[in-house]
């Protein structure tokens, strides 16, 4: 009976270091994974840190973008503008000249226009009293 207590006792000290030994190392995997997860988290936000930055200098840049283009944008209407005024100012100042050189011809011309006008009016009015009908 002693060599099976001996062997038993052999056998419940090898099952205590054993246990010893998976509980070390488990202890140590939770370390490993604790500080695994604080490096990620220091990662993680230093990462947000530096897109923080990053965001304030990207709008910056939007900013100056969108103030050139604006700039840029409104010079080019001005541009359009005056082009639009000068060939208008030419435009009338031929009218008038062509109106000096052949009155006569000018007033004719207006009195079709005005005639074709008034008859364009007729019919479009002519037209929607038949519809109201």
């Amino acid at each position: 009976m002693t060599a099976r207590n001996d062997t038993a006792t052999a056998l419940a000290d090898a099952a205590e270091r054993t246990a010893e030994r998976v509980q070390a190392k488990t202890h140590q995997a939770l370390r490993d994974t604790r500080e695994a997860a604080d490096d990620a988290m220091r990662s993680l936000a230093d990462g947000v840190d530096r897109a923080a930055q990053d965001v304030p200098d990207a709008i910056a840049r939007i900013s100056a973008q969108v103030e050139d283009l604006t700039r840029r944008s409104l010079e080019r209407a001005r541009q359009t503008s005056s082009q639009v005024r000068e060939r208008v100012s030419e435009s009338c100042d031929r009218t008038v000249d062509r109106i000096r050189e052949e009155p006569v011809k000018a007033v004719l011309i207006a009195a079709a226009a005005g005639a074709a006008l008034a008859a364009l009016i007729g019919l479009v009015q002519g037209r929607r009293s038949r519809e109201l009908h």
